[in-house]
């Protein structure tokens, strides 16, 4: 009896913390402009001490609404560690935003001559941004010349 109580109450557990990291993944914590966005870049072949530059490029497929006509992309350089197969990325979250779930779409490194992007699924969270910072646009515009 004990050991079948153990057994239940393990069980319970175990589907407790699965039903919080479903959660997590379904309703992650809303970023905002101006926050810092940080990773770590590691490449693994190549040419690697050539590398003078890499960056990040996040997008959305969520649409602009009337009152937030800005950007649906944004993206930051990274920084070359000691070890140089590492960069450290610290990517500012850009004012004119709109609010949406933003993918890292887009990774580049390149020398001063050549470059390469990589895209593809890197298995980082997405990004969800909210700005709160709204402008609904005057919906007409009059112009009058001045004599």
């Amino acid at each position: 009896m004990r050991t079948m109580f153990k057994i239940v109450m393990i069980a319970a557990i175990l589907l407790g913390l699965g039903i919080a990291d479903a959660q997590d993944a379904t309703s992650p914590l809303k970023r905002h402009p101006g926050e810092h966005l940080h990773y770590n870049v590691t490449f693994t072949d190549g040419d690697i001490a050539k590398i003078t530059g890499t960056s990040l490029n996040f997008s959305t497929s969520a649409v602009a609404t009337p009152d937030q006509a800005g950007t649906t992309q944004f993206g930051g350089q990274c920084q070359k560690t000691s070890d140089p197969k590492i960069w450290t990325c610290d990517v500012v979250i850009p004012p004119g935003i709109i609010d949406g779930d933003y993918k890292l779409v887009n990774v580049g490194a390149g020398t001063p001559n050549f470059g390469k992007s990589y895209t593809g699924d890197f298995h980082v969270p997405i990004v969800p941004i909210q700005n709160p910072d709204t402008f609904t646009p005057p919906s007409k515009v009059t112009v009058t010349e001045q004599h």
